[in-house]
C-alpha cells in the first residue's frame, strides 16, 4: 500500500510528494521511527484533496485568510487582504508560511507556494460566498489604491465582474482601457473598452450616458488606429444618441462634434468637417474663451486648411492656439508642446527653419517632460527634429531620431500601419542619399510588403 500510495504522486512533479509527505507528517502516520502506515482509502487520494486535507488542519482564523487570499490570485497584497478581513492577518501569515502553503516576497507581498494550491483553496468556495469575496477584493482595492487607481483598474475590474457588479465593472474596465492607450497597449485598451461597452449596455441599456462615453471612447480609440471602417458607424451611433441624452442644442454635443469633424477631416470630407469644428468651436468658446479645449478646436481647423494647402490660414489658427496655451492656466498643460510642434512644422513647409527649429525643439522638450523619455507618443516629435536635421544636413542625427520613431511605431501601431510606413519611407531616402544599397533594399522591400499588408484602412490621400 505504502509503494503504490508513493508511487501516484511521485509522478515526477516534486509538489506532488512533498505535498503527500507533509500531509503524512502532520496527521501522524509517520511515527517516531520513521514508519508509515498508510490507510486503505487513502490509495485514490488525489493531490488537491491532499492540499484541502492539510489546510483543514489550520485553524479556522488561519483558514479564512487563506481563503480570502485565493480570491486575490497567486500573489497576495498584505495590504488588501488587511482590507478584506477588517484586521491584520500577520500571524496567520506566519503560521500559513510556516506549513509552506505561501512564502514572503517582501513586506508587502505574499506568494503561494504552487498555483495548485490557490486554486484548490479558490474551488472550494460555494458561489454566492465567492461574489461575496470577490465584492470585497473589490472595495478594498479601491480603499489601498485610492491614490493611482488607474494603476490597478483591470484587477479592480475583474473583481467586480466576478462579484456581479457589471455597472462598477464597466467603469473600472473603461479606467484600465485609458491606462493602456496612454501607456501605447492598444491591443489591451480596445478588449477594456469593448468590456466597458458590453458590461454598461447590460447594467444601465443602451440609451445610457455611460454606454454612450463608453462607446464614443471605442470608436476614438479606432480613429486613433486608423481604423476608419469601424469608427464611422459608432461615430454616428454615439451622436445621436448624444443628442437623445443632452438635448439637440446642448453644449455638452461639442466633444461629439469636434471628434466627428477630426474625423472627417482626416478622410478629406473637408467640408462637413469644417462645419463640425466650427460649431465645436463655439460651443467651447461660450464655455470658456479661454481654455484648452478652444486652443484643440482650432488646431483641429489649422489642420484641416494645412491639409487642404491654405498654409497662411493654418499658421494663422496655429498662432492663436499659441497665445491661447500660453495663458496662465494653460501654460502647463502637455497641449502646448503639440501645438508647438504642429506650428513648426508649418514654419518648416513655408522654408522659416529657424522659426520651425525653435518651436519644434520646444514642443519635443514640453511633451519628454511630461510624458518621460521613452513614451511612444513621442514619435512625432522625434519625425519634426529629424526633418530640420535632414534639412540641415546632419543626417547621422535624423537617422536615430527616425529609427527610434519607427521603434515607438512598430510597438504601438504594427510594422505595416501608415504611419510607421511613413517613417520607412523616409529612412529609405536617408539611406539612399549615403549611399547603402543594402538598407535601402531592405526598406523598400517592407514598403512594398506594406502595400499588400498595411494595417489601416485609410484613404489613399492619407497615406504616409
Amino acid at each position: 500500500m505504502q509503494r503504490s500510495f508513493f508511487i501516484k504522486y511521485n509522478d515526477g512533479n516534486p509538489f506532488n510528494i512533498e505535498q503527500a509527505l507533509a500531509m503524512l507528517v502532520e496527521e501522524g502516520i509517520v511515527n517516531a521511527r520513521g514508519e508509515v502506515s498508510i490507510p486503505k482509502n487513502w490509495e485514490f487520494l488525489g493531490i488537491k484533496k491532499v492540499l484541502l486535507r492539510r489546510l483543514n488542519r489550520l485553524s479556522a482564523k488561519t483558514r479564512d485568510s487563506v481563503v480570502n487570499a485565493s480570491v486575490l490570485g497567486m500573489r497576495i497584497n498584505i495590504k488588501v487582504l488587511s482590507e478584506m478581513l477588517n484586521s491584520s492577518p500577520r500571524k496567520h501569515l506566519e503560521q500559513v508560511s510556516k506549513s509552506g502553503i505561501w512564502r514572503d516576497l517582501d513586506e508587502v507581498f505574499y506568494i503561494f507556494s504552487h498555483i495548485l494550491i490557490q486554486e484548490a483553496v479558490y474551488s472550494t468556495i460555494m458561489a454566492d460566498k465567492l461574489r461575496e469575496l470577490h465584492l470585497s477584493a473589490a472595495q478594498a482595492m479601491e480603499k489601498v489604491f485610492a491614490k493611482d487607481l488607474h494603476e490597478h483598474s483591470a484587477e479592480i475590474a475583474a473583481h467586480f465582474e466576478k462579484a456581479d457588479k457589471p455597472e462598477q465593472a464597466a467603469l473600472y474596465h473603461f479606467k484600465a482601457a485609458e491606462l493602456y492607450w496612454e501607456q501605447s497597449f492598444l491591443d489591451k485598451s480596445e478588449h477594456h473598452f469593448l468590456r466597458a461597452v458590453e458590461l454598461s449596455e447590460a447594467a444601465c441599456g443602451k440609451d445610457s450616458p455611460q454606454y454612450c462615453r463608453h462607446r464614443f471612447y471605442l470608436t476614438l480609440l479606432y480613429h486613433y488606429q486608423g481604423r476608419y471602417q469601424e469608427a464611422e458607424p459608432i461615430y454616428k451611433e454615439v451622436i445621436e444618441l448624444a443628442k437623445k441624452i443632452h438635448g439637440v442644442r446642448s453644449l455638452e454635443l461639442s466633444p461629439y462634434l469636434n471628434n466627428l469633424g477630426r474625423f472627417y477631416k482626416d478622410i478629406g470630407r473637408y467640408s462637413e468637417a469644417e462645419k463640425l469644428l466650427k460649431r465645436s468651436l463655439e460651443m467651447e468658446r461660450k464655455m470658456s474663451p479661454g481654455s484648452s479645449n478652444v486652443a484643440d478646436r482650432m488646431n483641429n481647423l489649422a489642420h484641416m486648411y494645412g491639409k487642404q494647402g491654405k498654409r497662411d490660414k493654418a499658421i494663422e489658427y496655429l498662432e492663436r492656439c499659441l497665445v491661447i496655451m500660453e495663458y496662465p492656466q494653460n501654460r502647463t498643460h502637455w497641449f502646448l508642446g503639440v501645438i508647438c510642434d504642429n506650428l513648426g512644422r508649418l514654419y518648416f513647409y513655408e522654408g522659416q527653419i529657424g522659426r520651425a527649429k525653435e518651436l519644434v525643439t520646444r514642443g519635443y522638450e514640453i511633451m519628454r517632460e511630461k510624458l518621460g523619455d521613452e513614451d511612444p507618443r513621442l514619435y512625432i516629435h522625434l519625425i519634426s527634429l529629424a526633418q530640420i536635421d535632414v534639412h540641415e544636413n546632419q543626417p547621422r542625427l535624423a537617422e536615430t531620431k527616425y529609427l527610434k520613431a519607427l521603434d515607438f511605431l512598430k510597438g504601438s501601431f504594427g510594422h505595416y500601419h501608415s504611419k510607421t510606413l511613413g517613417v520607412v519611407e523616409w529612412l529609405k531616402e536617408l539611406y539612399a542619399g549615403f549611399g547603402n544599397a543594402d538598407e535601402v533594399d531592405f526598406y523598400a522591400k517592407w514598403l512594398e510588403k506594406g502595400k499588400k499588408d498595411d494595417e489601416t484602412d485609410a484613404p489613399k490621400h492619407h497615406k504616409l
